[in-house]
């Protein structure tokens, strides 16, 4: 058990993080629903800027033809400053070998954030983040963004001790491929980019968790059901539905998280998901938030969250609520 010590830290690191997802975004914007983020006066916070794309430069453009590769083997990586972020977070882009669902070699680019500071023993648990829709072009990838499209949520996981890595999916970004929704080749874009992160950068530990929205949500579970040998996959979180793509019993515990006015994913919806998932075996904790869509669940979630993926990370058992 944790310390009333480190219990405290945790609190006010949390309550930290949250009031910098307030201050840095309206609730949308950390969904992605629109273009702007606010500014802020925090001198230890670069200012936010609208999230405009960032110029596709050599580094997406995939060689012609692939160099054979496994998949999660990085092809390149390179630091960046482009993205607004807290100053001490550091950022690289990265393009790495994926597979499409033909089991087709593909190249697929992505993002890493590294906190500051020294690494915990094992390198530092990861946060991999699987997006929402954002478009069917190059353009459209997050890592094009200067806000990555939910910057302030991702910075939060950073300043919180964990290293973030965010796939771009395959058709967007990186030159190779087509767009796919499809949960299936998302979560193994979302796979192999740990894979490759931790080849960029040496500190990052082979315990993970995957943090999805809407068409994200679905990709963290189908890598749930994922038997992953070579990696510590310790849990998913699917906010805003978790899909309905189940081929079979997860192999880690899920966190479904739903706001009860989300009308992507209503809680009808939803409800039918999480108890197909508790059919099939599936350890899930569906936590829902009254009087709110989203962008305003997924805030209201962070402490709930945080403490789920803690509790996880230690190696405690999970909670669920499946009847």
């Amino acid at each position: 058990m944790l310390g009333l010590a480190a219990v405290l830290i945790l609190h006010r690191r949390v309550k930290g993080a949250i009031r910098f997802i307030h201050q840095a975004a309206p609730l949308a914007a950390i969904l992605g629903l629109n273009c702007l983020s606010a500014g802020q006066s925090d001198k230890s916070v670069k200012t936010m800027h609208p999230s405009s794309g960032i110029a596709l430069t050599p580094f997406y453009d995939v060689p012609r033809p692939l160099p054979l590769g496994k998949p999660g083997e990085l092809i390149r990586s390179e630091p960046t400053n482009q993205y607004s972020l807290p100053y001490e977070i550091s950022a690289f882009r990265i393009l790495y070998h994926s597979r499409t669902l033909r089991d087709e070699d593909i190249a697929v680019s992505g993002v890493i954030l590294i906190p500051d500071g020294k690494p915990p023993a094992g390198g530092w648990p990861v946060i991999a983040w699987a997006h929402e829709f954002k478009g069917s072009s190059r353009q459209s990838a997050p890592s094009l963004m200067k806000n990555l499209g939910v910057g302030p949520l991702l910075a939060m996981y950073a300043n919180l001790g964990y290293a973030v890595v965010a796939t771009d999916y395959a058709g967007l970004g990186a030159s190779d491929g087509e767009p796919a929704v499809d949960a299936h080749a998302n979560a193994r874009d979302l796979i192999y980019s740990v894979t490759a992160a931790r080849t960029a950068v040496k500190e990052i530990g082979r315990k993970w968790i995957a943090v999805g929205a809407l068409q994200g949500a679905a990709a963290t579970v189908a890598a749930a059901e994922i038997d992953l040998p070579d990696s510590l996959l310790e849990g998913s979180i699917a906010v805003a539905g978790p899909g309905n793509s189940f081929t079979t019993k997860a192999k880690v515990p899920l966190l479904v998280i739903t706001g009860e006015l989300d009308r992507a994913a209503t809680p009808a919806n939803t409800a039918k998901s999480v108890a197909e998932l508790c059919r099939l075996g599936d350890r899930v904790l569906w936590l829902k938030y009254a009087s709110l869509d989203s962008s305003g669940a997924i805030i209201a979630s962070a402490a709930d969250q945080i403490s789920w993926i803690k509790a996880r990370f230690a190696g405690a058992a999970a909670p669920s609520n499946c009847h």
